[in-house]
């Protein structure tokens, strides 16, 4: 495992947050290479922070990759393996994280690599996102 970057606060809820990275760690080591790696690496830039989780696992077919966040949806990986998928973690994962505002977005090249970026806005920036209404 290799981490790069230098301490950033974000604003989120940290219990989901951690359920969400717990998932995406599970199908990095469930899909992963004969040689694992994992790099988690951070980029800030004006009012966002990006997180980035980087394996070198089997990766994802670009034809799967905008169904991956359905209910249920396996993709050829999870049928193939020893391990069955449900296709519930990564959906639960997209349904918190779109509660939070926190996009995902979802890179990979097949029998190279999976990157999975989540970005998380400035506190003064959600007001410009989403108006709430009671």
């Amino acid at each position: 495992m290799q981490l790069e970057f230098e301490s950033v606060t974000v604003w989120t809820d940290r219990k989901w947050l951690v359920y969400v990275l717990d998932q995406l760690l599970l199908n990095a080591i469930k899909y992963r290479s004969k040689t694992p790696m994992l790099t988690f690496s951070v980029v800030t830039e004006p009012g966002v922070v990006h997180l980035t989780v980087h394996d070198n696992g089997c990766g994802i077919k670009e034809e799967e990759i905008p169904r991956i966040f359905n209910k249920g949806f396996t993709g050829s990986n999870g049928r193939k393996e020893t391990y069955k998928s449900t296709g519930m973690g990564l959906y639960f994962s997209k349904r918190i994280l779109d509660r939070l505002g926190h996009p995902i977005v979802v890179q990979s090249e097949v029998s190279k690599s999976t990157d999975m970026t989540i970005s998380f806005y400035q506190l003064s920036d959600y007001a410009n996102l989403t108006k709430v209404s009671h």
